[in-house]
């Protein structure tokens, strides 16, 4: 089932020339690199400071992802789970600092040659004046991201919203290093592209900024595949839900594998147009009723977009909840022997 939501937008890329996949793998080693938390190793702490250091080269949004992952590698050197001596802390901290500060100064050397400018993302730079980046407007931005008819991940890949049922149950039962160096990269980074300007990312497969952090999203929905089989209410209904949409997300990845002109909108042609997008009109010839109705289109931005875009949240958040009710009354049967009051 998890193979489903996989699909898209990761099979998506492999054709694709942007760096997002790297950006990925190098995320989610990381993380794998910290799972051991305090307790890491030289070799450990030394491998996620390089990974860190090389998404910067991947892509200039990745720096959120790097500040996430940042703050989790500098506790982890800082905070060893036995007192050190000064030496065994310095050689800890060189551990985590000297291999992301020598890739990230090779990246501002490398800049200075090419734009004038000692800076790592200096081409980010020197393009902040000819157009805008930062639109601050995450109540469309974030939105957008995630449920968006033509660039949103969830009209294509919808088994992710099984994530949310596993979001308080994993935070519970998995609250590791591994864990919060996922988390916190995630969240910066998801906040970040919520608040630019062009967020849909046109011109490429949608999705296109969500895939360096997607590997938290897919523990999320590791996390809620197995909250899914331990529902104590409609667990039949809720398995064949999931498998139908399991069987969507595979099925518009099919589409995109033999039509390839579906992966690719324009932003300016959808606002000229009030298209639904290339995907969706084809699937509306084989499907009925038509999936685009359900879904908003943040790239207009009308207020009945926006209702519709709340109302998608409002559904995901009732899944959190489902998710931690029954987490909760799991831990409230095996605490009284299997019984309730």
């Amino acid at each position: 089932m998890s193979g489903a939501a996989l699909a898209h937008p990761f099979l998506s890329y492999t054709t694709q020339v942007y760096p997002e996949l790297m950006a990925a793998l190098a995320f989610v080693t990381a993380a794998r690199l910290l799972r051991h938390g305090r307790a890491a190793s030289l070799a450990s702490l030394a491998g996620a400071s390089a990974c860190v250091g090389v998404l910067p080269w991947l892509s200039t949004r990745a720096w959120l992802i790097a500040g996430g992952l940042g703050l989790v590698l500098a506790y982890c050197a800082l905070r060893p789970v036995e007192r050190p001596s000064v030496a065994v802390l310095a050689r800890r901290v060189a551990a985590g600092a000297l291999p992301f500060g020598a890739l990230v100064l090779l990246l501002a050397y490398l800049n200075y040659r090419m734009f004038g400018w000692f800076m790592p993302s200096a081409n980010y730079y020197l393009i902040s004046d000819q157009q805008q980046v930062l639109a601050f407007t995450p109540q469309i931005g974030g939105l957008g991201l995630l449920f968006d008819r033509v660039f949103g991940l969830i009209p294509r890949a919808p088994l992710f919203l099984i994530g949310a049922l596993g979001v308080i149950p994993l935070w519970r039962r998995a609250r590791t290093a591994e864990l919060a160096a996922l988390a916190l990269g995630w969240l910066a980074y998801f906040l970040y592209i919520a608040n630019i300007a062009y967020w849909w990312a046109d011109g490429s497969p949608p999705s296109r900024y969500l895939l360096a952090a997607l590997p938290f999203l897919v523990v999320l929905l590791a996390a809620g595949i197995e909250r899914l089989g331990e529902l104590s209410v409609a667990r039949s209904v809720a398995t064949a839900v999931a498998w139908g949409l399991a069987a969507y997300s595979l099925f518009v990845s099919y589409v995109y594998a033999v039509l390839p002109n579906t992966r690719y909108d324009l932003a300016s042609d959808i606002k000229a147009t009030g298209s639904e997008g290339a995907l969706f009109s084809a699937l509306g010839r084989v499907l009925r009723p038509d999936p685009a109705v359900v879904f908003p289109s943040l790239v207009d931005g009308r207020v009945s977009d926006l209702l519709l875009g709340t109302a998608w949240l409002a559904v995901t958040l009732a899944l959190v909840v489902l998710g931690a009710s029954n987490a909760y009354r799991d831990e409230r049967l095996a605490r009284t022997g299997g019984s309730l009051p």
